[in-house]
């Protein structure tokens, strides 16, 4: 009987799309997930969704979260999907956050080298966060691999977590993409101008040329802006490009954790002077 009803909830599983083996973490079977090192066991009295999550403990190394091989279940050049939930049980005396990072590990058929992919991350996790979604999505690479393995790390050895909620599924390709984008941008990025025109009795209107310069609009497009390559004089095409496209920018050196200088003493200086160039130019910062 529990063979007859594993086979069917994998069955259902494929059915939908699901490319991961109990990645929901209902059935009692553990053993699609590998664990190298460290303890898991399902719980019942913490979970996101559904009745069981996978608890992670003693853990020694940063890389240790469970894993799945996946080599077999996506192709080459597919687009796919992966979704989860984790949670942190404790934290680590004198660090405020820690990383969570979902990663690919390929290695490759024709040279046996493995290179490490991250497709999530979280950069400030705590326990008190309580429950968080980690996902990404990600494009199969073109060359051929022997092995693929999608897994959880990052976290400093010690820290305990629970994972729930994992899926990963192919995202089907929409032809219609180009031609469904251009009638969404007939609908909402475009209008008709109506313009007046004035002139004397002695010229002929067949003779009057219009030429309209659209100087800004008041859609909101903008973009993270890197301080050095907006003050610098160096990367002057990176500025007109920057210019030409959007209306708005954010700089990403105003957030502590990516100031100059150090956690005690952060030096906004180069934030500072990226916000002035960028107003000058008629950004909104």
């Amino acid at each position: 009987m529990k063979i007859i009803l594993l086979f069917a909830a994998l069955f259902c599983g494929f059915l939908n799309g699901e490319l991961l083996l109990n990645g929901g973490f209902e059935g009692s079977d553990t053993s699609p997930w590998d664990t190298w090192g460290f303890v898991v066991r399902l719980v019942t009295d913490d979970v996101q969704e559904g009745n069981q999550a996978l608890k992670c403990t003693n853990r020694t190394h940063y890389y240790q979260g469970p894993s799945q091989e996946i080599s077999s279940k996506i192709i080459q050049n597919g687009i796919y999907s992966f979704t989860s939930y984790v949670k942190h049980l404790n934290d680590i005396p004198g660090k405020m956050f820690q990383r969570m990072k979902i990663t690919l590990s390929y290695t490759w058929a024709d040279d046996g080298k493995t290179d490490y992919y991250d497709i999530a991350g979280h950069s400030f996790a705590t326990s008190k966060g309580g429950w968080y979604k980690l996902a990404g999505d990600f494009n199969a690479p073109q060359r051929p691999w022997s092995k693929v393995s999608l897994y959880w790390q990052g976290v400093d050895p010690g820290i305990d977590y629970i994972v729930d909620g994992a899926s990963l599924k192919m995202v089907p390709e929409d032809v219609n993409w180009k031609t469904d984008a251009n009638s969404r941008i007939e609908r909402h990025r475009k209008g008709d101008l109506n313009v007046n025109v004035k002139h004397p009795t002695t010229m002929n209107p067949n003779d009057i040329e219009i030429e309209i310069n659209h100087k800004k609009h008041l859609f909101g497009f903008g973009s993270l802006a890197d301080d050095t390559y907006i003050t610098n004089p160096d990367y002057k095409q990176y500025q007109q490009f920057f210019y030409h496209m959007f209306n708005w920018a954010t700089v990403g050196t105003f957030k502590w954790k990516y100031a100059r200088g150090t956690p005690d003493n952060p030096d906004y200086s180069f934030a500072v002077n990226c916000m002035n160039e960028l107003n000058k130019n008629g950004m909104k910062v």
